[in-house]
């Protein structure tokens, strides 16, 4: 039950940086558009994307935190499996735990 919680609070902590990530590239991209233009816009005035950038590194470290924590609770079950890449040209081995989902 805890690794499934410690999974789920690191799956979200992912979705968070995703989806601060995708408002950095809309503060960027909204940014070129209206330099390009020579547009002034006070949309993103009071934006800041050190705060974003730092949340990131914050939401980073924590995952690794509870990497640590799952390495330590599981007990794996390693599972040994090849991915395409390259659209089937070329294959990869990876490695990672059933339960925990760890990559190894």
């Amino acid at each position: 039950m805890e690794i499934e919680y410690i999974k789920n609070s690191k799956y979200q902590l992912q979705n968070d940086i995703f989806f601060i990530e995708q408002i950095i590239c809309n503060y960027i991209e909204h940014n070129s558009i209206l330099l390009k233009n020579k547009i002034m816009d006070n949309h993103y005035s009071n934006f800041d994307i050190t705060k974003y950038k730092s949340q990131i590194e914050k939401n980073k470290d924590t995952i690794s935190k509870l990497d640590e924590q799952l390495k330590k609770l599981c007990k794996h079950n390693i599972i040994f499996d090849q991915i395409d890449l390259d659209y089937g040209e070329m294959q990869k081995q990876i490695c990672y735990c059933e339960y925990c989902e760890l990559n190894f």
